[in-house]
């Protein structure tokens, strides 16, 4: 037997626990991170912006791919996060009104960048969709009401 062959043959002959698992396999959940992944991204969460200025810096050397990697990190860290605008009034079209301005005027004043600005700004037109589909429902409600 080769030695591919005799690993499989012993795996297969190894006693189960309960849950399915052989005893010198660990029971790890599902989309767990290692130590030295889990160690990794605290490094880089700790040190992220002085280490991608650091890889800038080296990628203008001509290291291309250490860019990549910081760069790439950084943007999936941010993407997620929502700009740090505060609770805005969303009650009433008036108050939609007033939070597209104060959302405007956050990206104006470079606090929030148009990227953020903008999905912020899909979020309340999606709350003045709502407000309106009520409104017509309500109307609509009433002519029907006084139809009868």
């Amino acid at each position: 037997m080769d030695g591919a062959s005799s690993k499989l043959l012993a795996s297969a002959e190894r006693p189960l626990h309960d849950d399915g698992l052989s005893f010198p396999e660990i029971a790890v959940p599902k989309g767990s991170h290692n130590k030295q992944t889990l160690a990794l991204q605290r490094l880089i969460d700790e040190n992220g912006p002085k280490l991608l200025l650091k890889a800038m810096a080296e990628a203008a050397k001509g290291d291309a791919s250490l860019l990549r990697l910081f760069a790439k990190h950084e943007l999936d860290r941010t993407k997620d996060h929502l700009p740090p605008i505060g609770p805005l009034p969303l009650g009433t079209i008036q108050e939609l009104t007033q939070s597209q301005q104060i959302i405007i005027n956050e990206v104006a004043s470079g606090a929030v960048t148009p990227l953020q600005g903008a999905r912020v700004l899909e979020m309340v037109d999606h709350r003045r969709k709502g407000i309106e589909t009520q409104d017509l429902a309500e109307r609509m409600d009433a002519l029907e009401g006084n139809q009868n």
